[in-house]
């Protein structure tokens, strides 16, 4: 599920704390930051799971949180979830320029199934490929002359 919403799953198995995965978005200094997401999937879940989503992007310094979620939220899940602040991000002629994100927000699978997606800065992809760096003597910028 973390695919779905830009981000990518944790490694390990088991001992999660909290976290299912992760997504990089680009904040409003241009820096790469981490958000947190925790997919519950079965029919039991309740306000305190939202909070405890809270608690653990306040403990690792997070400011947004993903909750992903099988069914419908509750009204106490939509009202955990509205508690927490709006972040204002203002980038520079860009088209999310003073745009308002809800910290922590709630999605569901048929959302995601209808793609609707939850409202997030840039996204950066985990997967970035690294730029080719040139070693070789022979193919440095002016190393074979000119052809004149």
């Amino acid at each position: 599920m973390c695919w779905q919403v830009g981000g990518f799953p944790r490694d390990k198995k088991g001992g999660d704390k909290g976290v299912d995965g992760w997504f990089n978005y680009l904040n409003e200094n241009g820096r790469i930051e981490t958000g947190v997401i925790s997919v519950k999937a079965g029919d039991n879940v309740n306000p305190n799971m939202v909070r405890d989503l809270g608690r653990v992007m306040e403990r690792d310094g997070h400011r947004f949180g993903l909750f992903i979620m099988k069914s419908m939220p509750t009204k106490g899940m939509r009202e955990e979830a509205a508690s927490h602040k709006l972040i204002e991000m203002q980038f520079g002629g860009n088209e999310v320029e003073g745009k308002r994100f809800p910290a922590l927000q709630i999605v569901t699978l048929a959302e995601l199934m209808m793609a609707k997606r939850p409202s997030l800065p840039p996204l950066i992809s985990p997967v970035k490929k690294a730029a080719r760096v040139e070693t070789r003597v022979s193919h440095q910028k002016d190393s074979q002359g000119s052809l004149i």
